[in-house]
């Protein structure tokens, strides 16, 4: 899909951006505003969307809905992404009961840990042997 990993992460930070400008309750955005949120040029900003068909409107801006959506479909947010966890420590278990993950498109399925202990607590999420 997308080859170049800094397009990626600028994908994703675009998508933040606007997600943060939507709950602030804008509907449409220029792509000199989303560049300087994210700190790139709107050259930057409108070359990127350019390599998926999104174009914007010069007077008009870009549709943050629809912007949002077309992200969404192109970082694989629409789908949700089954994970593993590895180790269910502190930081393990705290990734457990984060519940973000979801909104975000990640499941964790299930963990591994070398700690017997460790798998025997109730979870929702199931914590197995190594």
């Amino acid at each position: 899909m997308i080859g170049n990993k800094r397009v990626i992460l600028r994908f994703s930070r675009y998508r933040n951006a606007l997600t943060r400008f939507k709950a602030l309750g804008f509907v449409k955005i220029f792509s000199e505003y989303l560049a300087d949120s994210v700190g790139v040029t709107s050259a930057q900003v409108r070359k990127d969307f350019s390599l998926f068909g999104i174009s914007g409107n010069k007077r008009g801006g870009y549709q943050i809905d629809a912007l949002i959506g077309k992200l969404n479909e192109i970082l694989g947010k629409n789908e949700i992404q089954k994970v593993v966890l590895v180790g269910a420590g502190h930081l393990g278990s705290a990734l457990l009961k984060y519940r973000t993950f979801e909104q975000e498109g990640i499941k964790i399925i299930a963990a591994f840990d070398i700690d017997p202990a460790k798998q025997l607590q109730k979870n929702s999420i199931p914590v197995l042997p190594v």
